[in-house]
């Protein structure tokens, strides 16, 4: 286990050479993440209850390597190169791998459905989305995955009445729902309800506002903090 765990630090810092110098191969990575689930196979012969929810990883050697940051950016890596097909893969093991019962999977569920629309797979996204939106009714994310997948099989009454169901005339662009303003904002273009589209601008626009004038506030290492990147939508 320890060399396992060796061979992936190693791996890791090679990968991040790898970021520096915009190396599209990633072989590095790939070969990472395979340690890691060789090392969640090897965990769990000796211990059954071994690393079952993801972050455990890190618990499990004292957190000398930062498994989960180093996750996150593999993920954006194969999402920056269009690896959609390996981000796919690597997104369903992981949900495979671990129990989930302690974090909610909604970032990767979110993208196993962004990198299947990229592929073309609009009827296996739809799918996909259904199933989790029906399991997860009032999960936002999965309402815009939803969204975003309706549109894209043109079923613009289905996108536009969850849409409906989660904006209303009250409710405020906010960090908590802006992502669902976006899909709202794609829909109404689509479907070409200009008044609504203006709506939703606006509200996101003042939300931009308030959030630029919130971080302008701060000098430059308060804002040395890990912001959400924003998912393209599905095509």
């Amino acid at each position: 286990m320890n060399k396992l765990w060796e061979k992936f630090d190693q791996l890791s810092s090679q990968c991040y050479d790898d970021m520096i110098q915009s190396n599209p191969s990633m072989d590095n990575w790939d070969k990472a993440f395979s340690i890691l689930v060789e090392i969640v196979g090897e965990g769990r012969q000796l211990d059954s209850g071994f690393a079952q929810e993801m972050y455990q990883l890190e618990e499990s050697i004292e957190y000398q390597c930062d498994v989960s940051g180093w996750f996150e950016d593999y993920l954006d890596e194969l999402e920056m190169y269009e690896r959609y097909d390996r981000l796919q893969y690597v997104c369903e093991k992981v949900l495979q791998l671990f129990k989930w019962k302690e974090e909610n999977p909604s970032d990767i569920k979110f993208r196993i459905a962004f990198s299947m629309a990229e592929q073309g797979k609009n009827k296996e996204t739809l799918f996909f989305c259904e199933d989790w939106y029906k399991a997860e009714y009032d999960n936002i994310v999965a309402a815009t995955s939803l969204i975003y997948a309706r549109i894209a099989v043109k079923n613009l009454q289905g996108a536009e009445k969850i849409v409906r169901r989660f904006i209303t005339e009250d409710t405020v662009c906010s960090e908590e729902n802006d992502m669902i303003y976006s899909a709202a904002s794609l829909l109404y273009k689509v479907n070409g309800n200009k008044k609504e589209e203006k709506r939703i601008n606006k509200a996101i626009k003042i939300f931009e506002k308030e959030l630029e004038e919130y971080f302008s506030g701060f000098d430059e290492e308060d804002l040395e903090m890990d912001i959400p990147d924003e998912k393209l939508p599905f095509h």
